[in-house]
């Protein structure tokens, strides 16, 4: 059995919980962008904007909220056609590189990987890049990044559905919990 962890920002644990499950990479983002798109400002921001009621934002800040989420969405969808859309998952007790925009507290799901039926990053990658060689500049670089940042991306594992937290092996920790037990 290979042990798996999915880190998340703590702030979207209760979402996660609502959901009983881990969405796929940019799910925040893309709902964001989706409801602001149709003009609805009642979503809790998951994110980079942490916790703010829309609701109570002025016209002038809702119009900037919008192209914000069109802005984000545009450079995340990008990366998501040269590398996939995944839920992501280490077998590292520590995850660096997830959002480095802001400092979060990391919350780990374990899991087994078969389990969930994931797959080894490194044999996606490699058939990524075997039917789209353009697709390995990206790769490399969202490798090279998280290698600087002190995570080994020959320790990743993807999923390309939504994780149950049925699936779960016991209860989530934090990312200095899963250290200090290891």
């Amino acid at each position: 059995m290979t042990t798996i962890n999915h880190f998340a920002n703590s702030l979207h644990v209760p979402a996660i919980y609502e959901d009983n499950a881990i969405q796929l990479e940019g799910y925040n983002l893309e709902r964001l962008f989706k409801e602001t798109k149709k003009g609805i400002f009642d979503t809790l921001l998951l994110d980079r904007l942490i916790m703010q009621q829309i609701d109570v934002l002025d016209k002038s800040t809702k119009q900037n909220l919008k192209a914000f989420a069109k802005k984000e969405w545009k450079i995340k969808t990008f990366g998501f056609r040269a590398s996939g859309r995944y839920v992501w998952f280490t077998e590292e007790n520590a995850c660096n590189s997830i959002n480095q925009t802001y400092s979060f507290e990391k919350i780990a799901f374990k899991f087994d990987a078969e389990t969930i039926n994931a797959k080894k990053w490194s044999l996606v990658r490699a058939s990524l890049i075997a039917k789209q060689p353009k697709r390995a500049l990206y790769i490399n670089a969202l490798e090279a990044n998280a290698r600087q940042q002190g995570d080994d991306p020959n320790k990743w594992w993807v999923t390309k559905t939504p994780v149950s937290l049925d699936n779960a092996l016991g209860n989530p920790l934090t990312q200095s919990q899963l250290l200090q037990a290891a």
